[in-house]
Formats: structure tokens, C-alpha cells, sequence
């Protein structure tokens, strides 16, 4: 019983140390994408703020 509590407890901060990185690189990968498609148009790249939320 005391083993699966503390998997749990480790699970549940693995997934939050992930859902952290994700945050963080997901939408880095959107702005740079979205330039990137600009450039290819020929339009000027300009900022693009992506935001993700993740559910329980």
C-alpha cells in the first residue's frame, strides 16, 4: 500500500515537471513555426503568442 502511494506521488510530479517543460516549449515552437510560414509567404514575420492548457 505504501509503495503504490509513493508511485503515485511520483507520477503525479513527473507529470507536473513535464507539463511545466511543455508550457514552456510548445508555444516556442508555434511562434517560431508561424515566422517561419511567414517568411516562406513572403510576409513579414511578426510575434505570435500561443498559449496551451492542459486538463486534469
Amino acid at each position: 500500500m505504501q509503495r503504490s502511494k509513493e508511485k503515485g506521488k511520483i507520477t503525479l510530479y513527473t507529470r507536473g515537471k513535464i507539463i511545466d517543460v511543455l508550457n514552456e516549449t510548445i508555444p516556442q515552437l508555434v511562434d517560431c513555426t508561424l515566422k517561419a510560414w511567414d517568411n516562406m509567404r513572403n510576409v513579414t514575420p511578426k510575434d505570435y503568442e500561443a498559449s496551451i492548457t492542459f486538463g486534469e
